[in-house]
């Protein structure tokens, strides 16, 4: 890990930052620092759990967004939504109209992961009731919590579950099936 460039989502426009600390006193990770009458951020503490964002009433913690541009790079551009995603939009909004849309926007292919997730519930509950490991199990479905532990709890990284996430799982899967298929790289 050390040796990994890790890239943060969010930075500070210093010209809004009053230093008022409201980040420093929310970050779960202790990432916030004042200096100078302005906020900065530790990157080898940050989790990127977004806290720091929500809690900034000036707007000095802005997200870093890539454009679609950088898909043009692609040739051909899956989205995954995770089955959270659905929840953001008003219920006559289903998956399938989501899906699409994805696809209108852009997406050569959008699929939903929701039924892979399942699975992987299903494979994590035979996991467990035949693990005779250390225990808690901590689920590694979240990329915030893993970073959380990885950055302020080393010693909890063995209880990480050792299984993908489905994400994962149905990335290299259609990775797979579209190399195949469209003779891609």
């Amino acid at each position: 890990m050390k040796n990994y460039k890790y890239e943060h989502f969010v930075h500070i426009n210093l010209q809004k930052c009053d230093g008022r600390g409201y980040c420093v006193r929310s970050c779960p990770t202790e990432a916030m620092r004042i200096r100078k009458g302005k906020a900065y951020i530790l990157p080898e503490r940050c989790i990127d759990c977004g806290t720091c964002l929500r809690v900034c009433d000036t707007g000095a913690i802005e997200p870093i967004i890539d454009t679609f541009a950088v898909t043009d790079d692609y040739k051909f551009k899956v989205a995954l939504p995770s089955p959270a995603f659905y929840g953001q939009f008003q219920p006559y909004v289903t998956p399938p109209i989501i899906l699409k849309a994805l696809e209108n926007i852009g997406f050569d292919l959008a699929v939903d992961i929701t039924y892979h997730c399942y699975l992987v519930s299903k494979a994590i509950d035979i996991h467990i009731r035949r693990y005779t490991g250390k225990f808690p199990i901590i689920s590694n479905s979240c990329p915030a919590v893993v970073r959380l532990i990885q950055v302020k709890y080393p010693a909890l990284t063995d209880y990480l579950l050792d299984l993908e996430a489905p994400r994962e799982l149905v990335a290299k899967q259609i990775r797979d099936e579209i190399v195949k298929e469209k003779g891609l790289k």
